[in-house]
C-alpha cells in the first residue's frame, strides 16, 4: 500500500481475506467486496477463513501487544497473568476456523519461564473462551545453558504448533498439542552428537493443511558451522527435501514449492518446484509456471512490465 508501505503477510485458506504489516502499519483486505482497511499502529500476520485476523497493536505499547481484528474492531489481549511487568508480544498465526491462535511474548522483567527458558516465550489463546496459556516445554533441550528463547510461529488446522528454539542456533520445534512437550523437527546428529542437519529458522511455516514444514534448513560441516538451504520437511513420511536458492517462501499441501532467492522480489529469481515429479532440482520461473499451469500473465498486472 503506497500510503503506509505495508506488504501482504498472509491470505486466508479460502482465498478471501488478505492481511499485511510493515513498520507498525497494516491493512485488512476483503477480496470478495474489494474493500481495503488501513490500520495505523497495527500489524496483521495471519487471518482465518471467517475474517478474524491476528497480529500486534502498537498504540498502547510502542513495541506491541497481541491483538485480534474482528468485524472492524481491534481487541488487545491482556497478558498480565503470564508476566509480572509491562511486556510486549504478538500473535503470529490463527487456525482456519478462527478459534485458536498462537504467538510470542517478550518479558521485560523476570518470570519463572524467562529465568529458565529465555527472554521470549510462546503462548496460545482460545478465542471462544478467552483463555491464554503457555504450551509445554521440552524435557530434553539441545543447548539448555545457551537457550535465549522459544517462540510459536505457525499453527495447523489440527492445532499442532510450529515454533523455534534459539540457543547456539535456531531449531524448528513442534507441539503435537499445547499440552504435550515440543519435539525437535528433523534434528540429525553424528556418533559424537555433533549436528549434521536440521530444519530450523525463525520464519519456517506450516503448509495450509499442516503436512509440510517449509522455509530453511541447515547442513553442518565438520567444524559445526551451518550452511542454509531452502528446504521442506514432510511430516507424514519423515522425508527432508533440499532445494536450490534462498528459501522456500510458500508451499502447498499437494507439493508445489515456491522458492525465492531474494524475498519480496517477484522476478526471475522466483521459482516453482513440483515435488510430485520426483525432481527437486528442476525449477520453473514463477512467471512461466503461472502461464503454463494457470494461463495467468503476471506482466499485465505489473505496471513496469506493461
Amino acid at each position: 500500500i503506497p500510503s503506509n508501505g505495508a506488504a501482504a503477510t498472509a491470505i486466508s485458506n479460502n482465498g478471501r481475506y488478505v492481511v499485511g504489516a510493515f513498520d507498525r502499519q497494516g491493512f485488512f483486505l476483503d477480496l470478495n467486496t474489494d474493500t481495503m482497511t488501513e490500520l495505523p499502529d497495527v500489524e496483521l500476520y495471519d487471518v482465518a477463513d471467517n475474517g478474524i485476523a491476528v497480529g500486534s497493536s502498537h498504540g498502547t505499547i510502542a513495541d506491541g501487544v497481541p491483538v485480534i481484528y474482528e468485524d472492524g474492531k481491534l481487541i488487545e489481549i491482556n497478558i498480565d497473568n503470564l508476566v509480572e511487568n509491562l511486556s510486549m508480544g504478538s500473535f503470529t498465526s490463527i487456525t482456519p476456523d478462527g478459534k485458536f491462535a498462537v504467538g510470542w511474548i517478550w518479558d521485560n522483567a523476570s518470570t519463572y519461564y524467562t529465568e529458565n527458558y529465555g527472554e521470549y516465550f510462546p503462548f496460545c489463546y482460545e478465542l471462544t473462551t478467552g483463555t491464554i496459556s503457555v504450551p509445554t516445554v521440552s524435557e530434553e533441550m539441545l543447548y539448555y545453558s545457551q537457550l535465549s528463547g522459544i517462540a510459536a510461529k505457525s499453527v495447523a488446522p489440527d492445532r499442532s504448533i510450529l515454533g523455534y528454539e534459539t540457543s547456539l542456533d535456531i531449531f524448528s520445534i513442534i507441539w503435537n498439542s499445547a499440552s504435550e512437550p515440543y519435539e525437535y523437527l528433523n534434528y540429525v546428529y553424528d556418533e559424537q552428537y555433533n549436528p549434521v542437519e536440521c530444519i530450523g529458522d525463525s520464519q519456517n511455516l506450516f503448509t495450509p493443511g499442516g503436512r509440510y514444514v517449509y522455509g530453511k534448513g541447515k547442513k553442518y560441516n565438520a567444524e559445526g558451522y551451518p550452511t542454509e538451504y531452502p528446504a521442506a520437511f514432510d511430516r507424514e513420511t519423515g522425508e527432508m527435501m533440499w532445494f536450490i536458492g534462498g528459501s522456500v517462501t510458500a508451499m502447498t499441501d499437494d507439493g508445489i514449492v515456491f522458492i525465492n532467492d531474494a524475498p519480496y522480489y517477484l522476478g526471475t529469481t522466483s521459482y516453482v518446484v513440483d515435488i510430485k515429479s520426483g525432481d527437486l532440482e528442476s525449477q520453473t520461473p514463477l512467471v512461466d509456471w503461472l502461464i503454463l499451469e494457470h494461463e495467468v500473465v503476471l506482466g499485465k498486472y505489473i505496471e513496469e512490465w506493461i
